[in-house]
């Protein structure tokens, strides 16, 4: 999306797309410099689980290890310097991401799979890794919640409306009454 904001145009509505379930959407100012020296950017977040952020100091990753359910989004916050975000250990890159972390990309992120099993991702800044500039998510698979029924790692009106609406076909009385029951709980 696309949309000049002005005085006389002071807001824009954007409907997020069927198929973007689960995204991150990253957005900016385009004016100017505003994006780098004003800090105008941001993400849309859909429909994700937990929001985590990790920031920069100087040549460390603050906090350096975090803990996150499947479904979580990571976001790295610039706070100086050039860096990257990329996934592997020993300072040799894995795939899994890789991305610039400076003034002109201040917020990458990584969205963890749904179906991410229980485990370790390392990274590290390639220019800083022989400085120890590295982190680690580790990822909580948690337990069997049969009340998280769209396995978002937490119970809430979403799960509600699953059962109700696969009522009498994929769910009954008693898998409504365990998403009552748990109502508001992670998982």
């Amino acid at each position: 999306f696309y949309a000049p904001l002005t005085s006389t145009n002071a807001s824009y509505e954007w409907t997020v797309p069927q198929d973007q379930d689960g995204a991150v959407v990253p957005y900016y100012c385009s004016v100017g410099n505003h994006c780098v020296a004003g800090n105008q950017f941001g993400a849309l977040l859909v429909n994700v689980g937990a929001v985590h952020f990790v920031s920069t100091n100087g040549f460390n990753f603050e906090p350096a290890e975090i803990t996150v359910a499947p479904g979580d989004v990571v976001i790295w916050i610039h706070d100086g310097g050039s860096h990257t975000v990329t996934s592997g250990a020993g300072c040799v890159a894995d795939g899994r991401f890789d991305s610039i972390l400076d003034n002109f990309n201040p917020m990458p992120f990584y969205r963890v799979p749904t179906d991410e099993a229980s485990g370790s991702i390392s990274y590290y800044c390639t220019p800083h890794c022989g400085m120890a500039m590295t982190g680690v998510i580790n990822v909580d698979g948690g337990v069997d919640c049969p009340a998280d029924l769209n396995g978002d790692g937490a119970v809430d009106v979403n799960d509600i409306l699953e059962a109700v609406g696969g009522f009498g076909t994929t769910y009954s009385v008693d898998d409504i009454l365990i998403v009552l029951d748990a109502f508001g709980q992670p998982c």
